[in-house]
């Protein structure tokens, strides 16, 4: 059998009073609200004695807005869908007794965005939902925007979730996007020219010593930590560390040519230059050594890595792997190796883009007596950040 969950205002709440005959209205479950303003539904805002639908509840429901908001209860869906004019990986979270609709496009990135609705539920269970997303959110998408929907559940093993939305028509499945298992957490932060953080590195005299704490607390924190505030940010999770390279021949590599950040729609950053990436992972290590360098020892800007218990430092003297461009010698040799016992060992790598023409960035990784690969083939488990994966609900 199918549910026809069109526009139930998630309304599950409204099973436990009592039954009149009356339509559900968005100022009923919003009052007054504006775009923007924090209600009882919003996620931060405090607990109130209806269940988060505010000073009023819904005096009754149809059977068929009843058995949509049963059917939905509090589930989470996945699959693909468009979003201005890209293709994304789209999750959907229901909380029906709250009468709450959560979406977030590209859940592990590029271009995550999280969007909040409040819905209300008309007699035939189609909905009506109003982005009420709450303030402090910097990856929300625009408050106020109103939309319709029917919403119908197939059954069956798994189920699927059909909603439609005027000429639009997407189809997920039951349970959340399935998480990355290998690979890197790559973090893009963008910077302005002639900041604080491009003179500790891109401007700074060749002759200078690079401004290693100023480049690592950017590159690793952004705003939370830095001397300046990153002009943007970006981020995948399960990013391989391919090569970088320019296939312009016009020196036009931007964030969007990083291997990563250029799927499910890419990124919408478009920076070509002043930038660095920032990838974490745990090395899945079976004991014995393990090697890395950049293929031939030359690059335009620079590659850093730390490995194992120093993966956190700032100091130069703690990194296993320096490659510049700089008159003067790295910190390293150029294929250092250490010995670690089986297990996961903390690995960071910071990869930077200034203006000048880019060379072909290839680092490779070994382990034990295996060939040199690029990280593509080195067992690596991405490292999650909680304030990057924040649900909508």
């Amino acid at each position: 059998m199918k549910l026809s969950l069109t526009p139930v205002v998630l309304a599950l709440a409204a099973l436990a009073v009592g039954c009149m005959t009356t339509t559900t209205t968005t100022e009923e479950i919003e009052g007054a609200k504006k775009p923007g303003e924090v209600t009882p539904s919003d996620p931060n805002a405090p607990s109130d004695p209806n269940d988060g639908l505010g000073p009023s509840r819904p005096l009754e429901l149809s059977a068929q807005a009843k058995a949509l908001l049963g059917a939905l209860g509090d589930s989470t869906w996945h699959g693909m869908g468009v979003r201005n004019g890209k293709k994304r990986v789209i999750e959907h979270y229901f909380r029906a007794n709250r009468l709450q609709w959560g979406e977030v496009q590209n859940p592990f990135g590029p271009g995550r965005k999280r969007e909040l609705r409040t819905f209300t539920i008309r007699p035939d269970a189609s909905i009506h939902a109003v982005v009420t997303n709450a303030a402090s959110w910097k990856d929300g998408t625009p408050n106020g925007t109103q939309a319709d929907y029917t919403l119908e559940i197939i059954p069956g093993t798994p189920r699927k979730l059909k909603v439609t939305s005027g000429t639009t028509v997407e189809e997920l499945i039951e349970g959340p996007e399935p998480a990355p298992t290998s690979g890197f957490t790559a973090t893009v932060r963008t910077f302005a020219s002639a900041g604080p953080v491009d003179d500790a590195f891109c401007r700074r005299s060749y002759f200078s010593a690079i401004d290693y704490t100023t480049v690592f607390n950017f590159a690793r924190f952004g705003r939370d930590k830095s001397a300046e505030h990153e002009l943007g940010s970006d981020f995948v999770v399960g990013a391989k560390l391919g090569e970088w390279r320019d296939d312009s021949g016009a020196n036009r590599f931007s964030v969007r040519d990083i291997p990563g950040f250029d799927r499910d729609g890419g990124s919408d950053l478009t920076d070509q230059q002043n930038f660095f990436v920032h990838y974490k992972a745990d090395l899945v290590h079976p004991g014995g050594t393990f090697a890395m360098r950049e293929m031939d020892d030359g690059v335009e800007d620079a590659v850093w890595a730390f490995v194992g218990p120093t993966s956190t430092s700032n100091l130069p003297n703690d990194l296993f792997l320096e490659v510049h461009d700089r008159p003067y010698a790295d910190w390293t040799v150029d294929e250092p190796v250490k010995t670690f016992a089986a297990g996961k060992v903390p690995l960071e790598i910071f990869v930077a883009r200034c203006g000048e023409t880019i060379k072909t960035v290839t680092v490779q990784g070994r382990i034990g007596n295996g060939p040199w690969t690029t990280f593509d083939y080195v067992p690596t488990v991405p490292v999650l950040d909680p304030k990057q994966m924040q649900p909508p609900l």
